[in-house]
């Protein structure tokens, strides 16, 4: 008999990535407000049950605990959604900010106009390829 594999967070994570990648291009330039919102939004409904699990709230609900693990799912799709935003928005305004302070250097010293192009063509492929905040 052969166990399957318990899919790792990094799994899901990446499930939730490339689904989001192949349906909405656009989904990591989303307005953030919208996403914290429905994040928000979700968490509430979390609460909502838990609070019914237990007996809660001003009527009868029938709350099982897969229905948790279905409305705790929700939180992490919108949670790995904000954070994809964000990390987005950061890559933009990093590049940017990057390319602004090597053009400057490369106009005030213009010996080292072919080594600040080299370096700035690494920096944009490396957060092309998404190694923001790595270190060689």
């Amino acid at each position: 008999m052969t166990l399957a594999r318990i899919p790792t967070i990094d799994d899901v994570y990446g499930k939730i990535v490339a689904t989001n990648d192949r349906f909405r291009s656009d989904w990591r330039t989303e307005d953030l407000r919208w996403l914290t919102n429905a994040l928000a939004g979700e968490v509430g409904e979390l609460c909502n049950s838990t609070k019914h699990l237990y007996g809660g709230g001003t009527h009868r609900v029938d709350v099982k605990p897969a229905d948790l693990l279905r409305e705790a799912a929700d939180v992490f799709v919108y949670l790995v959604m904000v954070v994809e935003n964000v990390r987005e928005t950061l890559k933009r305004s990093v590049t940017s900010e990057v390319d602004h302070k090597l053009t400057v250097q490369r106009d005030r010293v213009p010996q080292f106009a072919e080594v600040i192009n080299d370096k700035m063509d690494e920096v944009r492929a490396r957060f092309a390829a998404g190694a923001v905040g790595d270190r060689q």
